[in-house]
């Protein structure tokens, strides 16, 4: 049946491209191009934002909470749980902090490829949990 291996699809891409960070293979799970949120994507942004994560989080892990899918539409509930060790976006120092936080995935597959990508996780949850505060500038 199409939802059951397009399910066992997303949770390999997890447990691959997430839990074991193996840049190598997420070209088994896209196309050359897809698109990632409404922006047409490739497999090295992938690559490049998860040597991002794993700079912050190199223990980072993902558990599914739940999966369903219909027809070409997979959608994906998880909790990350992570020590936050290396510099976060580029200017948030390493806290030392431990954090879980959750998200979700709303997938397309097409021909056994995920071709579409939207997701949301919640950041805030994660920097109350690590003890940062962003300020936005003062205005002009």
């Amino acid at each position: 049946m199409v939802t059951e291996s397009n399910i066992q699809l997303v949770r390999e891409w997890v447990e691959v491209g997430w839990n074991q960070s193996d840049p190598d293979r997420l070209a088994d799970f896209f196309p050359p191009t897809f698109m990632n949120e409404g922006q047409p994507a490739t497999v090295d942004v992938l690559i490049q934002w998860n040597e991002r994560q794993r700079t912050a989080f190199p223990d980072i892990h993902y558990e599914i909470e739940d999966i369903f899918a219909t027809d070409d539409r997979v959608a994906l509930r998880w909790m990350a749980t992570a020590t936050h060790t290396g510099t976060l976006w580029g200017f948030i120092p390493s806290t030392r902090k431990h954090a879980s936080w959750k998200g979700i995935h709303m997938l397309r597959i097409v021909d056994g490829r995920i071709a579409e990508i939207w997701a949301t996780s919640d950041i805030p949850s994660m920097l109350q949990q690590l003890g940062v505060t962003l300020q936005l500038p003062e205005s002009t």
